[in-house]
């Protein structure tokens, strides 16, 4: 909900092994999908009409 946590967050993720990110940015007018987490964040920030940012991050199992 807020572009620079948003992009110090995804590098965060980016820097550790084992995640594997999918889509990041902009969730423009869509809303979240099925399994998809909506934040007290994200709702105050629709219904202020802010942008709304989004990405997806999967664990990967070790191979151990």
């Amino acid at each position: 909900d807020v572009g620079w946590y948003f992009n110090l967050t995804v590098t965060g993720f980016r820097r550790r092994s084992g995640w594997t990110l999918g889509e990041a940015g902009p969730a423009g007018s869509s809303r979240a999908g099925a399994g998809q987490v909506v934040t007290n964040f994200e709702r105050k920030a629709r219904e202020a009409g802010s942008e709304v940012w989004r990405f997806s991050a999967t664990w990967k199992q070790s191979d151990r």
